[in-house]
């Protein structure tokens, strides 16, 4: 269920996705599906934030799931990055609503663009 609302982009959840974070759980996975959720709920400016909030609860699991979605939106970040570096307009840049309704993006040298549906 952690999994689905950051897949969905469900930015109301991030809230609770932390509080949740803080809390003992005997299924140690489920820090590492919180750790790639927060990242994954939160927008580029916010990524650096999130991921030291992840490091620094000391808890390997949690910022495992963390790297982990940093790794797999790094190419995305990179074009964010370049778009704002440039004061380009012409891309799409992050959008969670684009990712819940199947859409993805994929970076491509000028900027980020959503791909057909999966």
């Amino acid at each position: 269920m952690v999994m689905a609302l950051g897949a969905c982009g469900h930015r109301p959840a991030l809230g609770l996705i932390r509080e949740l974070a803080q809390r003992p759980f005997e299924a140690t996975m489920v820090y590492a599906a919180l750790g790639d959720t927060i990242i994954r709920l939160s927008t580029p400016d916010e990524t650096a934030h999130s991921l030291r909030w992840c490091l620094e609860t000391n808890i390997p699991m949690l910022a495992g799931g963390a790297l982990r979605a940093v790794a797999v939106r790094r190419p995305l970040l990179d074009a964010v990055r370049r778009e704002a570096a440039s004061g380009s307009s012409t891309t799409v840049g992050w959008t969670a609503p684009a990712r819940s309704r199947g859409a993805r993006c994929r970076a491509t040298e000028r900027g980020v663009r959503p791909e057909e549906r999966l």
